[in-house]
């Protein structure tokens, strides 16, 4: 049996949600990943659609495992941003429904300096979401990205909130030139959840660019080792930007992983 869970992003398939259940059961995977948007966004999901989602997932043998909240500003631009806290709140309550209880998001961008008025406005607003999540029992997954690990370390570390932690995402990591390993060591205590996405370094030339897993520069037995030596042993989550191969590539990805870890 894998140490690990392994789910995958549905948004990634580009079919019917109900069409992607399926296939995820057929695949034999253990959650499904899914964004809070059109008839999944808080406010379109009642309680009973909430306990019919559950039933459904339940039925094809699935878990919910992160409801991502996707924005096209982060929580750093202060333009809107009573509506997107509100979205958070909203989308934290929904993964407490649906027996998932992390919420994924891109939060923006953390300055290095914590002295700035843009780190302490961010800070701020992380703090007071995750005061709601503590409250309704979730958790906000804040995405590795542009911001070093170390620096959100640092943050979550000044902020204690039992509902504010980390979402790795090794592809991000790596094409902002970070090791993901390195970032396991930073964050470990912070980690409560993982994407399996794959990305080769860029260049003078070529930009980073996100690939299948096992074809880019991820060290995938040395980030599964580094997890393991942390103790996590929560989702590992594959996720490919949509397109013809993306199904394809989701299918080698788990593969790929299951030859690897077991499972």
């Amino acid at each position: 049996m894998s140490w690990f869970r392994f789910a995958v992003a549905i948004p990634s398939l580009n079919e019917s949600f109900r069409k992607a259940i399926k296939r995820l059961r057929d695949w034999g995977v253990h959650g499904a990943e899914w964004d809070a948007v059109g008839d999944l966004a808080p406010d379109q999901l009642s309680q009973s659609g909430r306990r019919e989602l559950r039933h459904l997932l339940q039925a094809n043998n699935l878990q919910a495992a992160g409801v991502r909240v996707p924005m096209a500003k982060g929580l750093d631009q202060p333009e809107g941003l009573e509506a997107r806290m509100d979205l958070v709140r909203r989308a934290l309550e929904l993964a407490y429904d649906v027996d998932s209880r992390i919420v994924v998001l891109d939060p923006g961008t953390l300055p290095e300096d914590p002295a700035s008025p843009q780190y302490t406005a961010l800070a701020d607003v992380l703090h007071t979401l995750g005061r709601y999540g503590e409250r309704v029992g979730s958790v906000l997954a804040l995405e590795t990205g542009a911001t070093p690990p170390m620096v959100w370390k640092q943050l979550l570390e000044r902020l204690q909130s039992g509902g504010l932690g980390i979402s790795l995402d090794p592809a991000t990591l790596v094409a902002h030139g970070y090791e993901p390993e390195e970032a396991v060591a930073s964050l470990y205590e912070h980690l409560c959840y993982v994407q399996a996405r794959e990305a080769r370094r860029g260049s003078r030339q070529h930009p980073a660019q996100e690939v299948p897993l096992g074809h880019g520069h991820v060290d995938w037995v040395g980030l599964t080792n580094a997890l393991r030596d942390a103790g996590y042993r929560g989702w590992l989550s594959l996720k490919r930007r949509p397109g013809l191969t993306a199904q394809r590539d989701l299918e080698e990805g788990l593969r790929f992983l299951r030859r690897l870890l077991g499972g």
